[in-house]
């Protein structure tokens, strides 16, 4: 019976040191974990490497943008600071002479004659006073191409032709042929003195601007 008894322990003995089919399926799968990876870990592989691309990609084109604007935003303030601090380039007044005066010298220099007729106790007149001497632009239209005349109907007559219902008034007459090319009365001769004194100088004084 001892015999019987040995014997039937020896299986169980040699199964503790024998590797049983679920170890071997253990240790196969750790062996394949520890070498070449599967198809489905290479694609996703791929995929978290792609997209980690695109972010990476999309930063670098975010800081470029970004770094661009900065050069745009420098070189405009740059452009502003030298605006600012470029000095006013200097408009002499208004020369305004005798009619029969700056009649001759506008024929003289081909020029026109610019005649601003105002009053003494007229609001409106110092407006446009006020407006002839500090717009530079109209200023320096009225200086290049007209001959300027102003004349007080308080102790003035005016010239033969002209007829001003009210002040302020502005002619603006081609002096060879006493042709009146521009009227403006009353407050149009403040509010559209620029922009009509303009047109003539961007037409080069051509025939054809209406009459006010």
């Amino acid at each position: 019976m001892r015999y019987i008894s040995i014997l039937m322990l020896a299986p169980l003995l040699s199964f503790g040191n024998a590797s049983t089919p679920i170890q071997a399926n253990q240790e196969t799968n750790l062996t394949q974990s520890a070498g070449t990876p599967t198809e489905e870990e290479l694609i996703l592989s791929a995929m978290v490497g792609i997209e980690t691309f695109e972010v990476l990609e999309s930063i670098h084109s975010s800081i470029e943008e970004v770094q661009e604007q900065k050069k745009l935003d420098h070189h405009l303030n740059i452009a502003t600071k030298q605006i600012q601090e470029a000095p006013i380039p200097y408009i002499p007044d208004i020369e305004y002479r005798e009619f029969k005066q700056a009649k001759a010298l506008a024929i003289k220099e081909h020029k026109y004659l610019l005649v601003k007729v105002e009053a003494s106790n007229c609001h409106p007149c110092s407006e446009l006073n006020e407006m002839l001497e500090h717009n530079n632009h109209i200023k320096k239209m009225v200086n290049q191409h007209t001959k300027a005349v102003k004349i007080n109907t308080d102790h003035e007559a005016l010239p033969s032709g002209l007829n001003a219902f009210g002040t302020p008034t502005v002619f603006l007459i081609e002096p060879e042929e006493n042709r009146i090319v521009m009227k403006l009365q009353g407050r149009a001769a403040i509010d559209e003195l620029e922009e009509s004194l303009t047109s003539f100088v961007d037409e080069g004084f051509r025939e054809g601007i209406a009459l006010r």
